[in-house]
């Protein structure tokens, strides 16, 4: 499996010398689409998850004094992609604002490229122009949502949530270049 990790620019971590809130955003459990090698394309699906208590499950008898303690059922819906990672979603964004994260956004990525990967910086900046456009004319022709990660809030890269034609299928758009690729190995698990 391949996760894909949100890079936080602005901090640092012993085990990856520039990065600290690492959060994986989506993984290749979903379908994936490189776009123009500027952003990810992931499609999700409408799900809702239950933490009901199934009382079959639970060994042992009702009490005649009183059974079980009545639990709220609790019922979350939503996109699959954001219910899995934890993504919180910005609320009352609008437009304007939302290109005026995107820069603030590229500008820390920039600084990070320039203190830890100086090489690449030409190719970033050439790759934000591009996005910046691209971006800007999905804003423009769709409706969209805005989601971080938790550790990112008003800080990391703000995903785009959108829906297909169809109105039901949704995808969600994150940054190539603000992401980090890791792939996941299985652990095997000996049991004594």
């Amino acid at each position: 499996m391949v996760a894909f990790v949100v890079c936080s620019c602005q901090f640092y971590h012993s085990s990856h010398p520039f990065f600290l809130a690492d959060e994986v955003l989506f993984d290749d459990a979903y379908p994936i689409k490189l776009v123009d090698d500027l952003y990810y394309r992931v499609t999700g699906k409408l799900t809702s998850e239950s933490t009901d208590v199934n009382e079959s499950v639970i060994a042992g008898n009702v009490s005649a004094e009183g059974g079980w303690e009545a639990f709220e059922a609790n019922v979350r819906k939503g996109v699959n992609i954001v219910l899995a990672y934890h993504l919180k979603e910005i609320e009352g964004l609008d437009r304007k604002e939302y290109i005026t994260l995107f820069k603030q956004y590229a500008r820390r990525l920039i600084r990070h490229y320039k203190k830890n990967l100086p090489d690449k910086v030409a190719e970033l900046e050439d790759k934000i122009r591009m996005l910046l456009e691209e971006v800007e004319k999905l804003l423009k022709a769709e409706e969209f949502q805005f989601f971080q990660a938790v550790s990112d809030i008003g800080e990391g890269m703000v995903a785009l949530l959108g829906y297909e034609e169809d109105g039901m299928t949704p995808y969600m758009i994150f940054y190539k270049h603000g992401l980090r690729e890791e792939k996941l190995v299985n652990s095997v698990f000996k049991l004594f």
